[in-house]
């Protein structure tokens, strides 16, 4: 099952991830980097010494699919799924901007939806059908979320799950086909979206056996 402490710390280190990517991508628009630049690197989201690799990883998988840079930049902050409120600023004027998600992404988020069930219920010691698996991860929030922070631990490993992972984040950070004001993923939401879908295996797995 995840761990909760592990998954808050991963959402930590994405998040500082996140950041250090925004500033290189500023010292990119900026021009050539010169060394008294590198000071610019905030503290509040430089990694600790033992967190290095993590968020190296981490930083690594934006560039296989979350994110693409345009040649030019734009005039308007560009809309960024795992952008926080204190870097919105950051962005502003930024090539950086999310890729259009094609189905074949969105194939690989269902995949991933139903490998996360089958993880749950593998760990939890529940033999169930492919049907009930599949029926489990037809409930996309609860499904996506514990994909994705699933997909959160390989890609601290570096690696990557593509554009795939944005599909799974819209899958329960957006709303009507926006995003939710406000929405910001904790480990406690995680954990709870872990239990929904242990709960369904379970009740598919009592009513299976009646």
């Amino acid at each position: 099952m995840l761990n909760a402490a592990n998954i808050a710390r991963l959402l930590t280190l994405q998040d500082k991830s996140y950041a250090l990517l925004l500033w290189l991508v500023r010292l990119v628009d900026d021009g050539p980097m010169k060394a008294d630049q590198l000071r610019t690197l905030g503290t509040h989201f430089r990694p600790l010494e033992t967190d290095v690799d993590d968020v190296a990883g981490l930083l690594s998988t934006y560039f296989l699919g979350s994110f693409v840079l345009l040649d030019q930049g734009r005039m308007r902050p560009p809309y960024a799924d795992f952008c926080c409120a204190w870097c919105t600023p950051f962005v502003e004027g930024s090539r950086l901007v999310t890729p259009k998600t094609r189905s074949a992404d969105k194939q690989e988020a269902k995949r991933l939806r139903r490998a996360a069930v089958q993880r749950v219920a593998d760990e939890a010691g529940l033999a169930v059908p492919r049907d009930v698996v599949h029926q489990a991860a037809g409930d996309v929030c609860a499904s996506s979320l514990v994909a994705y922070a699933q997909a959160l631990e390989r890609r601290a490993r570096g690696e990557a799950v593509g554009s795939a992972a944005l599909v799974l984040w819209r899958g329960f950070a957006w709303s009507n086909g926006g995003k939710r004001d406000g929405f910001r993923l904790t480990a406690d939401m995680v954990v709870d979206a872990e239990a929904e879908v242990m709960r369904r295996l379970a009740c598919a797995n009592v009513e299976a056996a009646v």
